[in-house]
């Protein structure tokens, strides 16, 4: 129509159905892996898989004070791992 505020109430609309939507997802499983548990994080992750495959995600908190290895390919790449638990 031309005028400021033209569709504002189905934009906050549309907001107010995101916002339930989120709200009613569940929560996602959280693990919180102590030093020696956490010693070896694949080894950790194969351990809690068939666990978190239930919801789909899961959110590991490492233990205070675990710093993962750094690493850069000489090209100055940084490598990453991406364990994908479940197919898809």
């Amino acid at each position: 129509c031309g005028f400021a505020g033209h569709g504002k109430n189905k934009n906050m609309e549309k907001l107010r159905e995101y916002d339930d939507t989120v709200l009613s997802l569940p929560e996602c499983k959280v693990y919180r892996p102590t030093q020696e548990e956490f010693s070896d994080p694949m080894a950790y992750i194969q351990s809690i898989k068939d666990d978190a495959r239930e919801c789909g995600i899961c959110k590991i908190i490492p233990p205070e004070g675990w710093n993962p290895p750094f690493m850069i390919e000489e090209n100055g790449r940084i490598l990453q791992e991406v364990l994908q638990l479940s197919p898809g």
